[in-house]
């Protein structure tokens, strides 16, 4: 019985309908000439397809398949046979690389991990095509993982990108921005074949443009999920190399009116105790508009007394509180000039940082290092929008999966829309009950959270808990958790049912106390742009 299950679970990574005649249609446009093998950057399965789409996409790539072939399929492998079948009837060798305890869809079985495993020596530069739909985007360490598609490709063959872009929040751990694309198709000469926007459901893509979901009615109920497709050529023998944001090109998010609100609330509850240093991710700036009392209160609260001229900086601020501070350059977030010995702060801060880092992971590991036990560490990061100057949105779902492996207490979250003068106190579902459009939004949506680090321990990576069950052992001893101040391998809460139940099971549940829940501004500034009131009055 328990085999049984093990055979029908879900693949993380799965070729539906519409996946399998976007690559049919890709053929017969001459964009997949001259494929002699492939690749697939998970274990892909076929989902959800009609008889009509698999033997559409066989013989579109010169083989043949009989209607009674392709049933004994799913008779013998339930909803989700090996996508290997697909590939074994159009006579084009094929692998993938993968986690999974049963890597049914690899011929040669190699049980692979992306956080920590680079391309082996004898399958570099191999393939004429390396595929990635819908996998990257679980996966933590982002610097490996393109580097593992950039070496399995051979100069002059070709990669396909499908990752999400706009979306829910628990799907993923983050979502790719279109300036990603672009600068890691830059900085690696790629050609590009191709870039496009997948909206779920559809057979079609559209070309991408910079302005297009400007146009397009879309709202956040509907948004599940917006996808960019990139298909990429490698056209030199270069080593992969990471792409950097050019400094100048964005703002950082600073310290709004939004932010003082909830550093206040947190002061004033006693969830922060103390700040006698801070380190901000970057030279924060300071708006002062809307929000001169909150920040004579912070200042206050912190035993400083306000200058009699306005704060524009947080290197200011935090001098007339009579708080140390260090900001710490971006150029050195990227190059990770934060070293692992550094001095230690009781506050640090990622305000809008970590998602303009190609590595964001390292980011988050470099604030647990210098964080203090007992400290906090408090991050804003773009969760929902089409924010050019960033290249990923992040999700709450990462957040709260590297709060459990590390041990971190989550003292609040909280979801803030450009234009709004506070933030609404984060509920799993509530951002599915807003009917958001996107032209109504005046700028992004951000997804804030303050941790406080418990234990001097060593900063774990999170294996996304939804596929967890999926690993093998052998990987999953790979994986730590921070159980009460002691690291210990994660393997023997696999069968925990839920992500929350791990949060209360090995967190305690969030802080009690909202810091910030603003009645009048969610029906003020959301029930008018929404016909999603039935869930208000719980809400409230």
């Amino acid at each position: 019985m328990a085999r049984t299950k093990k055979k029908s679970a879900r693949s993380p990574v799965v070729y539906t309908n519409y996946m399998l005649n976007i690559f049919s249609n890709f053929k017969k446009a001459g964009l997949l000439d001259d494929i002699g093998n492939f690749i697939d950057i998970g274990a892909q399965q076929i989902w959800r397809n009609t008889d009509y789409e698999i033997e559409n996409f066989i013989s579109t790539f010169g083989g043949s398949a009989s209607k009674e072939e392709i049933s004994e399929w799913f008779k013998k492998f339930g909803p989700f046979p090996p996508a290997r079948f697909l590939f074994d009837k159009i006579n084009m060798p094929y692998d993938c690389l993968d986690s999974s305890a049963e890597t049914r869809s690899s011929v040669k079985g190699l049980n692979f991990d992306l956080n920590f495993d680079q391309a082996p020596d004898h399958m570099r530069e191999v393939f004429d095509f390396v595929c990635d739909i819908g996998t990257l985007e679980h996966v933590f360490n982002q610097e490996n993982s393109f580097n593992v598609c950039h070496d399995l490709t051979k100069p002059g063959g070709q990669m396909l990108h499908y990752l999400p872009s706009i979306g829910f929040s628990d799907a993923a751990y983050f979502h790719c921005l279109p300036r990603l694309y672009a600068d890691i198709a830059e900085q690696n000469e790629y050609e590009e074949d191709g870039m496009w926007y997948h909206f779920t459901h559809s057979d079609d893509l559209v070309e991408w443009d910079p302005e297009i979901l400007k146009h397009v009615d879309l709202t956040a109920l509907s948004m599940h999920s917006i996808d960019i497709v990139a298909l990429w050529r490698r056209t030199s023998k270069n080593k992969f190399k990471n792409p950097v944001l050019d400094e100048k090109s964005f703002k950082l998010s600073g310290y709004k009116r939004h932010i003082m609100n909830i550093l206040c609330d947190a002061l004033k509850y006693d969830m922060i105790k103390g700040i006698k240093s801070v380190a901000d991710l970057g030279e924060q700036p300071v708006s002062t508009k809307k929000a001169s009392s909150q920040f004579k209160e912070f200042i206050s609260m912190l035993g400083g007394q306000a200058p009699d001229t306005p704060v524009t900086n947080s290197a200011s601020m935090y001098e007339a509180a009579g708080v140390k501070h260090r900001s710490i350059s971006l150029s050195d977030i990227a190059s990770d000039q934060i070293a692992k010995g550094d001095e230690k702060y009781d506050f640090v801060t990622n305000l809008g940082v970590s998602d303009k880092i190609f590595n964001f992971g390292r980011v988050f590991q470099r604030m647990h290092e210098i964080t203090e036990v007992g400290g906090t560490m408090m991050h804003v990061v773009p969760f929902f929008g089409n924010d050019d100057n960033s290249y990923y949105s992040i999700m709450p779902t990462l957040m709260e999966e590297m709060a459990i492996v590390n041990g971190y207490r989550i003292l609040g979250a909280w979801l803030y829309v450009d234009g709004m003068d506070s933030a609404l106190f984060w509920d799993d579902n509530h951002f599915r009950w807003l009917d958001l459009k996107i032209s109504n939004l005046e700028g992004n949506a951000y997804y804030i959270v303050l941790f406080n680090k418990r234990y001097d321990s060593e900063f774990n990576i999170p294996f996304q808990f939804k596929y967890r069950g999926l690993r093998s052992e052998e990987t999953s001893q790979r994986y730590h958790l921070n159980l009460n101040g002691e690291n210990v391998v994660d393997w023997p809460l696999r069968k925990v049912d839920s992500r929350r139940e791990l949060v209360g099971r090995v967190l305690g549940q969030y802080a009690q106390r909202p810091l910030t829940k603003p009645r009048s501004l969610y029906r003020s500034r959301f029930l008018s742009m929404t016909g999603a009131k039935k869930q208000t009055k719980d809400f409230l």
